[in-house]
């Protein structure tokens, strides 16, 4: 016990040594000289790869990348489809109704004339009436008296109700044929907006149809340009995991015979020794005892 740093407890401490075999000593420092000459930089410089590591962009790639960036909506097959279903669309809003200036148009020019030439017969047909009005005014004892004159007052009114019928019948029948030809006209030309709103929906499809077939020829060159690329990509990458091979090859044969040297067995002194316990100069002491022991020992072996 010290004078001056109190009481401590005894401790204990075990150092074990392994030995090297003589024999294989020479194998050993072999190694170490082997692991020295590696890793020098001036002996063993870096190695950088010279070769390719990634792969290049394929004929069919660079066709897939060109092809998508001038791939489009079909302008010539959609602009005629526009323009066809919007003329279709505004002449089907713009369909007019029959009223009188489409009948003024659709009838008959020489409609006049027939209605004219009728009126005439009339005329005519109450001239030849008028002598047998006078004969029949003296047969009553009342020519030329108001008999005669009621007589051919009635042959007026009725020459001019049938002038007012012939008008009114013919222009009823001038004005039901027109209309006639104007419905069938109609009918004729929404059926030719219905072919052209067709014609505009198809047109749309083929361009659609087009751009839609474009597109699933770009993706199969994309696919198998993908395919040639990850081939090209495996060759490459073989080729540099040889090179690192090639350049791990020394570390593996070195590690190989370190492991060798190892897996040997060794002899081994173990050591025990005591002092105190929270004391400086006793733990420094101690050490130095068993350094000294280990020195000495291996001298000894």
């Amino acid at each position: 016990m010290g004078s001056g740093g109190g009481s401590s407890q005894p401790t204990q401490q075990t150092v074990t040594q392994s030995n090297i075999p003589k024999e294989l000593m020479p194998y050993a420092m072999a190694n170490l000289g082997r692991a020295a000459a590696l890793t020098d930089i001036n002996q063993n410089p870096w190695q950088q790869y010279r070769g390719q590591r990634f792969a290049e962009i394929n004929p069919l790639q660079q066709q897939y990348m060109q092809g998508t960036s001038q791939l489009g909506p079909a302008e010539e097959q959609l602009g005629a489809a526009q323009g066809l279903t919007g003329i279709a669309a505004l002449s089907g809003l713009n369909a007019g109704q029959f009223g009188q200036s489409e009948a003024d148009q659709y009838m008959s020019p020489y409609i006049r004339n027939v209605l004219n030439v009728q009126k005439q017969e009339a005329m005519r047909d109450a001239s030849r009436q008028l002598p047998g009005l006078g004969a029949g005014a003296a047969r009553v004892g009342g020519f030329g008296g108001t008999r005669s004159a009621l007589m051919q007052s009635e042959l007026q009114r009725n020459l001019m109700n049938q002038m007012q019928g012939i008008e009114a019948t013919g222009m009823q029948r001038a004005y039901e044929s027109a209309q006639g030809q104007f419905n069938q006209d109609q009918a004729r030309r929404m059926q030719g907006l219905g072919l052209a709103m067709q014609g505009g929906q198809q047109m749309g499809q083929l361009g659609q149809m087009g751009f839609d077939q474009r597109l699933a020829a770009l993706n199969a060159q994309r696919m198998a340009g993908s395919d040639l690329n990850a081939l090209r990509q495996q060759e490459l990458s073989a080729q540099y995991q040889d090179f690192l091979d090639q350049q791990n090859y020394p570390y593996k044969q070195l590690a190989f015979m370190s492991d060798l040297v190892r897996g040997t067995p060794t002899g081994s002194n173990v050591q025990t020794m005591y002092g105190q316990g929270p004391n400086v100069g006793g733990q420094l002491a101690n050490a130095a005892l068993g350094l000294g022991s280990l020195y000495f020992g291996g001298r000894a072996g």
